[in-house]
């Protein structure tokens, strides 16, 4: 992975506000050098004009020698692709997400756009926000999308079958995702990792006849009923997954660096007690038993485990797990915002976010985070995935994940 000074991630960030957070981080360094010297007169020109002064501002201080406390932004490419393609262990969704290095900051959805309007008919091009619309709705099952985009005819049989090429391990968890849904259930619910339960009910459109002034009218109203074949268990699966990645992210730059101060040097030392009476004492095993506790254990140990270990248990956590754990994470602690999957940190820790991103993905590639969630919603029998080892390593050295 590339790294930055705090002055260049500065002008990466200026550029992607103009308009180039599609770009290579060169390019993007390279148009700031270019128009350096009239940064300011370009603020309308923007596509982000408030946040591109803003950083034009941060940007001069720095250059004077002012403290600054502007946060530069950086965004997932792709984040649902990624978290689909790290679950079903899919090299060329990984590639079209910037899991894996490339040489080049690639755009999932405009790759996707190239390739229909390549082979489709020459009089029909495909707008990548079209395409956009169609694309992750599709990964969850969803028919109408792509449908109200591309027709019922050739076109969505072009689409679909390059999806199926492009991204085929993706493509598959389609029919796992729908198969899983229950007509009888009224609410789905399971548990991740770091014990956040995530739940959501179903919901039927139910019409009600009511006579108003005379004249007879119908209402729809949505109630907590059971439907047949329903289409949002992939997409809540999903996005319980990001959620977990934002709270992970979260907890590892922002630590407690007085709590992580003595936890190492109790890592060390010879302390191996093990109490499980304790309230902390019980939540840290549960944490514990949804990483390794049973066959459909996730294999992934969250850092939140981290703030419940003390002298008094943590003869209950494998040292070596233990400091790997501590050993991954930055050096000195640090806040971030988050909206949803774009994170805005302080420059100087931009490289820093950008490490523990890749660690994150790293360790969804390593975990078995789709049996355990798929089995605590009624599949007993494990989902072959392939081999995941190289896609792990890479995700370590992502260039473009977050950029």
């Amino acid at each position: 992975m590339q790294e930055f000074t705090p002055l260049e991630y500065i002008k990466i960030d200026i550029a992607s506000n103009f308009g180039l957070e599609k770009e290579t981080w060169d390019t993007r360094l390279d148009w700031f050098t270019e128009h350096e010297d009239k940064l300011e007169q370009l603020v309308l020109e923007a596509e982000e004009p408030a946040l591109f002064f803003a950083g034009v501002e941060a940007y001069r201080k720095a250059e004077r020698g002012q403290s600054i406390n502007y946060p530069i932004s950086l965004d997932a490419t792709a984040s649902g692709a990624q978290i689909l393609a790290l679950l079903a262990g899919c090299e060329r969704s990984a590639l079209l997400s910037n899991v894996i290095d490339s040489g080049d900051r690639l755009d999932f959805y405009a790759e996707i756009t190239k390739l229909i309007n390549q082979y489709a008919d020459q009089d029909i091009k495909i707008s990548r926000k079209d395409a956009k619309d169609a694309i992750m709705p599709s990964f969850y099952g969803s028919t109408k999308a792509p449908k109200d985009v591309f027709g019922e005819g050739a076109l969505y049989e072009l689409f679909q079958k390059i999806m199926s090429i492009a991204s085929p391990g993706i493509w598959n968890l389609n029919s796992m995702f729908l198969a899983l849904w229950d007509s009888d259930a009224k609410e789905f619910a399971w548990v991740m990792p770091d014990n956040f339960h995530a739940k959501f009910k179903v919901r039927q459109n139910v019409q009600y006849e009511f006579s108003f002034l005379g004249m007879l009218n119908t209402v729809t109203v949505p109630e907590n009923k059971p439907i047949e074949n329903g289409k949002a268990l992939g997409a809540n699966i999903i996005h319980s997954l990001d959620g977990m990645v934002v709270r992970e992210l979260t907890a590892r730059c922002n630590y407690n660096a007085k709590h992580i101060s003595k936890l190492r040097k109790l890592a060390l030392s010879n302390v191996r007690n093990i109490s499980k009476k304790r309230s902390k004492d019980k939540t840290l095993l549960r944490l514990l038993a949804n990483a390794k506790g049973s066959v459909f254990a996730s294999h992934y140990y969250p850092v939140r485990m981290l703030d419940f270990i003390d002298k008094h248990n943590i003869g209950l956590v494998d040292q070596t797990e233990l400091l790997e754990m501590l050993n991954s994470l930055p050096i000195k602690p640090f806040q971030i915002l988050s909206i949803h999957d774009c994170f805005r940190v302080h420059p100087n820790y931009a490289n820093d976010l950008r490490k523990q991103y890749n660690i994150i993905l790293s360790k969804l590639a390593q975990s078995d985070m789709l049996n355990f969630i798929v089995n605590q919603l009624g599949n007993k029998l494990p989902i072959h995935i392939p081999n995941r080892e190289n896609l792990a390593a890479a995700a370590m050295n992502a260039e473009y994940a977050l950029s």
